[in-house]
């Protein structure tokens, strides 16, 4: 199922430099229902003409189970960005990531990650949840992004 964050909906402005240097845009959804694997939440937004410099994954603990198997990629998704068809997220920036096991947080180490190319349009970074033995009923997901444009 696809859930959408209040940026991917349009309903939050995403944070751009408005001088030289770079910006940190927070990113968080809110759990409305305990996630199944499979699930993808459209998280933020990557701006038009962006260089990413580094990003921080943070979650509460997001598998209830005894012995959680949470995990989790997070990068790039197929589609424009508010498009509530079927999409793909990619795992640029986190493969795999046991972070919601017990909750925390965990920075972006991946090379493939730093090394993203620019483009001309707004792109949707997403999260994926590719195990899960019981998802919690709530709890946050949050993405710190830090990035220049130009």
């Amino acid at each position: 199922m696809l859930y959408q964050s209040l940026a991917a909906l349009g309903r939050v402005q995403t944070i751009t430099p408005s001088d030289a240097g770079a910006t940190c845009a927070p990113f968080d959804y809110d759990l409305k229902a305990a996630l199944a694997a499979g699930d993808v939440i459209e998280l933020g937004i990557l701006p038009a003409g962006a260089r990413i410099l580094d990003m921080t994954l943070v979650t509460d603990k997001l598998d209830s189970n005894a012995t959680p198997t949470v995990a989790l990629d997070v990068g790039l998704m197929s589609g424009s960005v508010g498009d509530t068809g079927n999409r793909t997220v990619g795992n640029e920036f986190f493969a795999a990531d046991p972070v919601g096991k017990l909750g925390g947080a965990a920075r972006m180490s991946l090379k493939s990650g730093f090394t993203i190319p620019k483009a001309q349009v707004d792109r949707s970074i997403g999260v994926k949840v590719n195990a899960i033995a019981t998802g919690a009923p709530t709890g946050r997901i949050s993405l710190l992004l830090w990035y220049t444009l130009g």
